[in-house]
């Protein structure tokens, strides 16, 4: 049996040569300078420096490549601290317990220091597990002394992460980012507040509901992407200023309280005539459309009769991501007042118990001419519900789509029954044909190797041929359908990303069932 890189690499250094040279320091500089950057971005261990398990040692499949390569002789070394390319990523995992905090902590001195003058990509994770006062207390103190150096060299910032369990660290950051006059080379900036998702209709804590902050004053040129989860900012002062650039924003779980006005929202996103991707999770413009209209009103001519809610014109956005699960009116509406000429993609995760009328609304025709459906190349399905008409509907107007993405754990079978030509248990559908004649590749979650075989095969007997298959890496393939299914489309396999479950892991398996017995059994 070949030992293993822990086995083989994990035990005593082996000794130095008789005088102290190697045949691999004649390289050149340059030579080992090159290797070694490549062996940053090519880090095939992928793991975080930063992130230590409750051992009382750092194990040597722990370390990053940089730290590895600066361990091997003292010509390397040199090298490698002389590099500070090799040090300007600087993500610090704080999710454990307080010793390999602390550590964290250590490391992310050194690494600012080896970084010098380069531009600096910085993620700070408090995780969101809950764990004692005390520990919680340690950790705190041991991220405000990481922030603190990160202050220190704000105008070299060209990427911010924080992520907590709660507000209280957040809330120090964001009146630290108020401080700072300019972020001349921010690019990214993503703030994630884990505790926010469940409070909807007004913001907790209290205590720091009317807190109204402008990170670095507006003063980030370079600012192309920006996520606020569960983290509000100053909508009024922000929107000529911070958001002006934006090429992808995400707004998400903001309560009600805290959200901007329709006016501050629609300023919000026009702003950035370079805007491509928009994603909002529970979050929006406050109220509803009453609301909305008496905004509008508000702040209209006093003189002007009858007021009309303007719709949200987003010429340049052609990515929009949906996640909503309480307020199906809510989205519905904020749907019809945006204007999206250029939309291409499109994700849905909508937990109603009816969304048929909002898929209906989607194949409403647009000031365009063509409704939203029409110019997709492509649609992800997370979780829906909608009648079988409007389930065919839906796919008979994605004429241009060439990617398809749906998770049936939560969806019903008949996206897939449809796309097959399985129509003769509804009648109701008159002079049925197989939609998506340009389909090209195929995403699912929750369907068995049987089914996704199915799929494969129906399309190619209706001479629409699919390219490509990807399939969950969990969900049952068997070798045989494996084999089979290689031979129609290109497979890959893909480790799906977990999510909150109320309803448990059983009703995922019941539900994966009860869809490969109806496709088996048809």
């Amino acid at each position: 049996m070949n030992p293993s890189f822990k086995d083989r690499y994990s035990g005593p250094h082996p000794p130095p040569p008789p005088d102290g040279w190697c045949i691999i320091d004649g390289l050149p500089t340059e030579l080992l300078s090159h290797i070694f950057k490549l062996g940053v971005e090519l880090d095939t261990y992928d793991i975080n420096p930063f992130a230590l398990d409750d051992s009382t040692h750092i194990k040597l499949h722990q370390k990053s490549f940089q730290i590895l390569v600066s361990h091997v002789s003292k010509l390397w070394r040199e090298i490698a601290i002389s590099l500070p390319t090799l040090w300007n990523d600087i993500a610090v995992d704080l999710d454990g317990n307080a010793r390999s905090a602390s550590h964290a902590k250590e490391l992310a001195k050194i690494y600012f220091e080896r970084a010098k003058e380069a531009p600096l990509d910085i993620a700070i994770n408090l995780g969101s597990s809950s764990r004692p006062s005390g520990t919680m207390d340690r950790i705190h103190t041991y991220a405000t002394e990481i922030l603190r150096l990160a202050y220190r060299c704000h105008t070299r910032w060209r990427s911010f992460e924080l992520t907590v369990p709660n507000f209280t660290f957040m809330a120090i950051t964001l009146k630290l980012l108020d401080r700072i006059q300019a972020a001349p080379l921010l690019e990214t900036l993503c703030l994630t507040n884990l505790s926010n998702n469940d409070y909807l209709e007004r913001f907790e804590p209290r205590s720091f509901a009317k807190l109204r902050v402008l990170p670095f004053h507006g003063n980030t040129p370079r600012l192309e992407k920006t996520v606020l989860w569960g983290v509000h900012a100053d909508w009024e002062r922000s929107t000529p200023t911070l958001f002006r650039n934006l090429v992808e924003l995400e707004l998400a779980y903001h309560a009600h309280d805290v959200r901007p006005t329709y006016n501050q929202f629609v300023r919000l996103l026009t702003q950035s005539s370079n805007l491509r991707t928009l994603t909002l999770r529970e979050s929006g413009p406050e109220g509803d459309i009453d609301d909305w209209t008496e905004n509008v009103e508000e702040d209209s001519d006093p003189e002007e009769i009858d007021v009309q809610l303007p719709r949200v014109s987003l010429p340049s956005v052609k990515n929009l991501s949906l996640y909503f699960k309480r307020n199906e009116d809510y989205v519905q509406d904020l749907t019809d007042y945006l204007d999206l000429p250029s939309l291409t993609e499109l994700t849905l995760d909508l937990v109603h118990q009816d969304d048929t009328e909002y898929f209906r609304k989607l194949a409403t025709v647009q000031p365009n001419g063509k409704n939203i459906l029409q110019g997709l190349n492509a649609l992800a399905l997370k979780d829906c519900y909608c009648t079988p008409e409007v389930i065919y509907s839906t796919l008979q107007h994605l004429e241009n789509a060439v990617s398809l993405e749906f998770n049936f754990l939560y969806l019903h079978y008949l996206w897939m029954y449809f796309l097959i030509g399985e129509f003769e248990k509804y009648p109701s559908i008159q002079n049925p044909k197989i939609p998506c004649p340009k389909l090209e590749t195929i995403t699912v979650q929750g369907l068995l190797g049987p089914d996704v075989l199915a799929i494969a095969k129906g399309r190619k007997e209706a001479g629409l041929p699919l390219k490509k298959v990807l399939m969950e890496e969990q969900d049952a393939l068997d070798e045989k359908d494996e084999r089979e299914l290689r031979t129609l489309v290109k497979l890959e396999r893909f480790e799906g990303v977990e999510e909150d479950d109320d309803d448990g892991y059983l009703a995922d398996i019941f539900q994966t069932i009860a869809v490969s017995e109806s496709f088996l059994g048809r």
